[in-house]
This record gives C-alpha cells, structure tokens and sequence, in this order.
C-alpha cells in the first residue's frame, strides 16, 4: 500500500487540466496522482493522454456526480491517505506534507483540509471552505475566513490549526480505511454538502476533523457548476435537508428541519423580489425532492446512529447564522466567534 494518492474528479474541465494538473503533480509528488473522468463530452481524455501520459486516468462510463465519481475513483486506489482535490486547485511546493505529517501525529484526525484562498483574489479566502468549516444550530454552513457571501482577506487572523466541523470537498486528505468504515459519500448527494455529511458521520465514530493553514491551495470555484447556476441552488438546498435529516439527534431533527423550511420560503420570496425565478423554482423543486425522500433519510440516520453513537450536538455552535448575520451585521468569523474557538 503506498501513503498517499492525489484523485481528481474531472467533468468537462479541460481548461482546468491544462491550468492546474502540472502543477499540481509537480508540487505532490512523490505521491500518485489519479484522474477519473465522470463521462466527459469535451476534449478532456484526448488532452490528457496527449499531454500528461504519465497520469493515470479512470474513465468512469457516465456522470456520477461528485460523490458517485469519486467513490468509483477511490474504490480503484489502494493507499493509506486520500487526497481529494478539484480540478481547480493551484497549488504551490510543500503544501502537501503537513497535512500528511498532521494525520500521521494524530491518530484520532480522520480527515484535514488546507487553507483555502482564491485564485482570482489570491489575498481573499476562497468561498468552498477557506480555513475550516463550521455548523450552526440550524445546519448552516459558514468557515473561518467566509460567512455566506461575506469572504474575508487573510492577514493571517485563522493561521492555528484547530478541529472544525467539516473540511472542504475542495482539497481535503482522508484515511482510506476510516472513508470506507463510514460507506463513503452519499451517492444520492450528487454533490454539494456531500463532504459535510461525511464528516457529521466522522464525528459520530469519534473521530476529529481539522484545518492546517500551514498548507495552502488556491481555488476557482464554480469549477463544474457556476454559483449561480440553478441546479445548484437546487442541490444546495435540497442537501441541506438531506443532512439535517440524516445525522441530527432523533429529538431535535423534526424541529429543526420545520425551522429550516421556514427560512427556505423566505429564501424563496427573496429570489421572486429580485426576479431570480428559475431560483426560487430550485428551492421548490428541492422541497418536493425531500418530501419524497425525507423518510429514507432518517432511516439512514438511524441506522448510523445504532452503530456510532458518540454525541455531536457539542460540535454545532449554539446561535443561528442566518439571525448574527443578517439581523445583527455580524459578518466575520471573528464576530461570530469572539474567542475563535471550536464549540466542541
């Protein structure tokens, strides 16, 4: 078994292989880098069998999304370190090894993410995970360095490593065997907030999740779907029930998802104020998809939780994103979280 493999996911991303992939086999080596392919109709496998013949590539037959590509591309891999990374991703020399070294000296980490900034605002936190992610007692996501919309300039204020609640999809490295002992990503995520559910289930068998800024990537972002793109909208919000009905403790999951409906069909009237239809439509159709869906999803919670049981409720802090922000003006991390440390 060899340490460590770097496996990026690639549909339709030519531009972005030429951009980033020597690059980033440059600055990983000397650890194998997969390519697996979910189902291109670009250029993408030419490009890479005539340009990087050195790296191997999966085609995986069609698109599986996100979660279904990679859990095919790490099914083919056998290393003890998963290095999951987009196609997007610039990276420079020796960001790899403290993430390595930081899993290898904690045995009770599972997975760890780098700081994440922007390629195009390079001095900026980067919106997919900047540097660590974070839960609300409602489910919302935010990081240090990025809360909603709100992306802040890195002077360095989030350099200490520290556990957070989820490491971005972006760029994280994981331990094969802790990946498969918690069933992967959940295939019926497609993608968005796949990374997050996973790393609700690693808090459940006990283990730590964690950020080291010492590691640094650059990230496009809206690499495969643009952020405004209502599909994504529709994952975003119909994943985000997903996850609460998925993972929160039994006495609090009605409740809390009967809150987060609640906000959805504001989110919903916003978008039709500002015109955005095929939005608020996308929130809708999420709606309907988690009504069909809702009971599986507590199933699967249940079934979970009667195998791994360790409480992670202290790991959600105890106020609601959406009121500090938008009712108070709490924008930053650093206001929302005075002291800067984990609730856990």
């Amino acid at each position: 078994m060899i340490k460590a493999a770097v496996l990026i996911l690639n549909y339709n991303g030519r531009s972005h292989l030429e951009n980033f992939l020597s690059g980033i086999q440059k600055h990983s080596a000397p650890y194998r880098v997969v390519v697996g392919d979910n189902a291109s109709t670009d250029d993408s496998l030419e490009y890479l069998h005539k340009n990087h013949p050195d790296v191997e590539v999966l085609p995986l037959g069609e698109n599986y999304g996100y979660a279904g590509g990679y859990n095919r591309l790490i099914r083919e891999v056998d290393s003890e370190y998963l290095v999951i990374m987009n196609s997007d991703i610039r990276c420079d020399s020796d960001w790899l090894p403290p993430l390595v070294g930081y899993l290898d000296n904690n045995p009770d980490c599972a997975a760890v993410q780098p700081k994440i900034r922007s390629n195009s605002k390079p001095e900026y936190f980067e919106y997919a995970g900047a540097s660590g992610g974070f839960l609300d007692k409602l489910g919302y996501p935010f990081c240090r360095g990025r809360v909603f919309e709100t992306l802040e300039k890195d002077h360095g204020q989030y350099d200490n490593a520290m556990n957070v609640f989820w490491a971005s999809g972006a760029c994280f490295v994981i331990r094969k065997s802790v990946f498969e002992e918690a069933g992967g990503f959940d295939e019926d995520f497609f993608a968005h907030m796949e990374e997050i559910d996973l790393c609700w289930r690693l808090h459940k068998m006990g283990h730590d999740v964690a950020v080291v800024p010492e590691s640094l990537v650059y990230h496009v972002g809206g690499g495969t779907l643009d952020y405004s793109s209502p599909f994504k909208t529709f994952l975003n919000f119909r994943n985000g029930l997903y996850l609460l009905a998925k993972n929160l403790p039994e006495d609090k999951v009605n409740k809390i998802i009967a809150q987060r409906l609640r906000l959805d069909r504001l989110s919903t009237i916003y978008f039709i104020m500002k015109g955005r239809f095929a939005q608020a439509r996308a929130v809708l159709k999420a709606h309907r998809e988690f009504k069909r869906n809702r009971q599986e999803m507590l199933s699967r919670n249940k079934s979970f939780s009667e195998r791994y049981n360790e409480p992670t409720s202290r790991y959600l802090y105890d106020f609601s994103v959406v009121s500090e922000y938008f009712l108070k003006g709490k924008k930053t991390f650093q206001k929302l979280v005075p002291n800067g440390t984990s609730p856990s």
